[in-house]
């Protein structure tokens, strides 16, 4: 709601801003919620005068003609939230207007686009907002809105804000002839926020630092310091923002599952890269993370030989399959595996990885049962099959409550282009789940 004033009588009323009448005008302003700001936080001014001309002395006289009808026009924008929605509010304060003048406003033109029009006749000495569904009003009124003593009119106009946009405002003003004259443009520019990398990673350039619009993507990033050794890779970003922390992939997706990517959201954030073993290196050029998540295809040597680089195999047990994939626990990444099956029933994990050469090496396994029911079970680290190596002994009577999270470790010194681990079931289970980490170490 606007409260509105005539022309004629705009300034006669304006001293006393509030006493103006208030009436309902057919605009979103009128739905304006008092309630927040928008993410526009800034106020971008303009002040021109239109039509001023320098006095000429009129023909035949040393008397100066008639000054051309003029006005000085000082406009601000605001960010405004109307129920749910931003808005940009384009107030515009007129001084030292005569009859010259017929209606002011601005031009508007979003991300470079065609510009959009938008002029009146109207003044107003403040503005009433709603502030909520029940019918809250709040007020502001001039002084409020251009932070000074202003003994005139404004008008008015509200445009829908995104921060993903630009907005280019140019004040324009028309005199009673038709004519048109426009002050200086301000930009409203699209609202940038920073993403920054900790750890071994950087930008293309080196940077570790950038600035990115909301739903922008992340610019091409590489592996620095250690992880820059060509044997290891980005399995994905620990994001960090004000509500907590995620976990993001970078790994293509080519399982049927929805691809995962970094999309910069409407904050400040900071990413570490997980990094993890390089599938067709493995473990004779040092350890590190096996992510278990990765379920896709692979190629060996260019040949057309798929297979999967982590997958799960049901064997004897009624069920098993990977319901979560890049879970974050903490500062790692796991895969959660939900299964149920009868005692002595079995299932096997396994990672495609290059274990060689057959040199003495640990591998760490990280379980918490993320499920509502307790879990007991074997492990073993099998090199083929089922089949248990003589010289890598089962790891036996392993009960794991709703909850908790234990860590296992096995040591075997075989050669394989895989990773697995056999888990037989000590007791019968229904809908168990089992978030799993691994980590290989010489």
């Amino acid at each position: 709601m606007k409260q509105k004033t005539s022309k004629k009588i705009a300034w006669a009323l304006a001293a006393a801003l509030c006493a103006a009448v208030a009436v309902p005008v057919a605009s979103a302003l009128s739905g304006m919620a008092g309630k927040g700001t928008s993410p526009f936080n800034g106020v971008y001014g303009s002040t021109f005068t239109a039509f001023a001309e320098e006095a000429e002395t009129s023909p035949g006289t040393d008397a100066p003609a008639a000054e051309e009808p003029a006005a000085t026009y000082t406009m601000q924008t605001k960010g405004m939230v109307a129920l749910g929605k931003d808005y940009l509010l384009l107030a515009t304060n007129i001084e030292d207007v005569d009859a010259g003048y017929a209606q002011v406003g601005y031009t508007v033109s979003v991300n470079g686009g065609d510009a959009v029009e938008y002029m009146s006749d109207t003044y107003y000495t403040g503005i009433t907002f709603r502030t909520d569904e029940a019918g809250g009003t709040a007020t502001q009124t001039m002084e409020e809105i251009f932070q000074n003593n202003v003994v005139t009119g404004m008008v008015v106009t509200e445009i829908e804000y995104s921060p993903k946009n630009s907005y280019v405002i140019t004040p324009c003003f028309e005199n009673t002839a038709g004519e048109k004259e426009s002050g200086a443009s301000v930009t409203v520019p699209v609202v940038r926020y920073a993403v920054t990398i900790e750890g071994d990673a950087a930008f293309a350039g080196g940077e570790k630092t950038a600035q990115l619009a909301e739903g922008d993507l992340l610019p091409e990033t590489v592996l620095t310091g250690a992880a820059a050794d060509g044997k290891h890779a980005l399995a994905g970003w620990i994001v960090t923002e004000a509500d907590g922390e995620r976990y993001v992939s970078t790994i293509p997706d080519r399982s049927g599952l929805p691809s995962r990517q970094f999309v910069m959201p409407g904050c400040d954030v900071t990413i570490e890269p997980y990094i993890v073993l390089g599938w067709k290196y493995g473990t004779q050029y040092g350890g590190g993370e096996l992510d278990l998540s990765e379920n896709r295809n692979v190629y060996v040597d260019g040949q057309d030989n798929p297979y999967a680089q982590s997958f799960i195999s049901h064997i004897t047990v009624d069920s098993a399959s990977i319901t979560g994939r890049y879970v974050l626990n903490g500062e790692r990444v796991g895969t959660v595996y939900s299964f149920s099956g009868d005692a002595n029933e079995h299932f096997r994990i396994m990672r495609t990885c290059t274990v060689r050469p057959a040199n003495e090496r640990t591998i760490k396994y990280t379980l918490k049962n993320v499920g509502d029911t307790d879990v007991s079970f074997t492990a073993c680290q099998v090199n083929s099959g089922t089949t248990i190596d003589a010289n890598v002994p089962p790891i036996g009577n392993i009960t794991i409550a709703a909850g908790e999270e234990k860590t296992i470790e096995f040591t075997f010194a075989y050669h394989n282009d895989n990773v697995m681990l056999l888990i037989t079931l000590e007791e019968a289970v229904q809908n168990a789940q089992l978030w799993i980490n691994a980590e290989i170490s010489d």
